[in-house]
């Protein structure tokens, strides 16, 4: 029986053939092996034997059949929950400024409920360039398709920021927001993180 250290070589050298061979995570957390000539998907576990030697899958002579990763980049992020500014006003309440917005959600990229979503808010002008970043939870739990409404959420004004003053004098019709999703966490208590 080969040694642990033995056994992580052997994975590196599967993986560090740029040429042929990527490893990955599947959907279910498992590592995957891609064969970038074949375009093959493996389960690494099925590759090692007990020995520690790779060995052929059962189904080799088959297609592969695990479900592709998914797809953690920022435009995908970007693509899961849609916003859309309904109205945007600017308040005042004693010594305190505040700029807020109703938004409504659309959960287009949802494959099963959640119970909170945390992200950042991008406030960009019509050509999508980002002028303001806000940090943003989501705490209404949403299912695939759905649409939901948050009314009255926004910033602390500071008349000194560039970036606020421009979400204060901005038209509701000159800006669009969109939620960047950096965690989700489902009503089954599962979590995904993007990176």
């Amino acid at each position: 029986m080969r040694s642990r250290s033995h056994l992580l070589a052997l994975l590196l050298v599967l993986g560090c053939g740029r040429e042929r061979f990527e490893l990955g995570k599947d959907s279910q957390g498992r590592t995957v092996r891609l064969d970038r000539q074949t375009g093959k998907v493996e389960l690494v576990d099925s590759l090692i034997a007990s020995s520690g030697s790779p060995s052929p899958s059962p189904s080799a002579g088959s297609p592969p059949n695990p479900k592709p990763a998914p797809d953690h980049s920022e435009a995908a992020a970007e693509k899961i929950i849609l916003v859309e500014i309904l109205d945007k006003r600017f308040t005042k309440a004693g010594y305190e400024d505040f700029v807020a917005f109703d938004f409504r959600y659309t959960a287009s990229g949802l494959d099963r409920p959640t119970r909170a979503v945390k992200g950042k808010m991008l406030f960009q002008d019509l050509f999508g360039e980002t002028h303001l970043t806000l940090g943003w939870t989501i705490d209404k739990p949403l299912a695939p398709n759905e649409t939901a409404d948050e009314l009255g959420s926004g910033l602390d004004y500071n008349q000194f920021m560039d970036d606020h003053k421009w979400a204060r004098f901005t038209e509701k019709g000159d800006m669009k927001a969109v939620f960047r999703v950096q965690s989700i966490i489902y009503a089954d208590g599962t979590r995904v993180d993007f990176e």
